[in-house]
């Protein structure tokens, strides 16, 4: 349990629609407390990545309250204690003109973070030296997968949040 006893993430009867008015999350409740995993299973548009997207801020409930560490999350600031993945890493960075390098090192918080090249380890990709000098528009999917999950891991965050994990699996 967090060391305050407060919750890493809280939902308070969230519901959230779309333009239709139809709820894809309906009066959700629910807490998750330091070292606890949570899987969220559901089928297509069961409304995973808009809890997801939610808990990063990108969405507002239509109700409700979403809390982050005890504050919620239109007033959370302390970013770097996240790491997230987002489903759809491909679309988002196939055009960034960046290297694997420029990328971790720009997602580094000084003095909480690892090397870009420990963070390539930790998550598996072979010969990490090579893949920090190549442009992210150039690394096949399973390694763009891989290269997100360790810039979602190389400020060792409390809460990590991955959205389709297995995607390139």
């Amino acid at each position: 349990m967090h060391s305050s006893g407060e919750a890493v993430v809280e939902f308070e009867n969230v519901t959230i629609s779309y333009s239709r008015g139809y709820p894809v999350l309906s009066d959700v409740s629910l807490k998750i407390f330091e070292g606890e995993s949570v899987f969220v299973l559901g089928p297509n548009g069961g409304g995973k990545t808009t809890m997801l997207r939610t808990v990063m801020g990108l969405l507002k409930p239509d109700k409700g309250v979403v809390r982050l560490f005890g504050k919620e999350v239109s007033r959370f600031r302390d970013w770097w204690r996240i790491g997230y993945v987002p489903q759809n890493v491909v679309s988002i960075f196939e055009k960034i003109p960046a290297s694997v390098q420029e990328l971790l090192s720009s997602g580094s918080v000084r003095g909480r973070c690892m090397k870009p090249v420990e963070a390539l380890n930790l998550v598996g990709v072979e010969e990490p030296e090579k893949i920090l000098r190549k442009r992210i528009s150039d690394l096949s999917g399973g390694n763009l997968q891989k290269v997100m999950l360790a810039l979602a891991l190389i400020n060792n965050p409390e809460l990590l949040l991955l959205d389709e994990p297995t995607v390139y699996v």
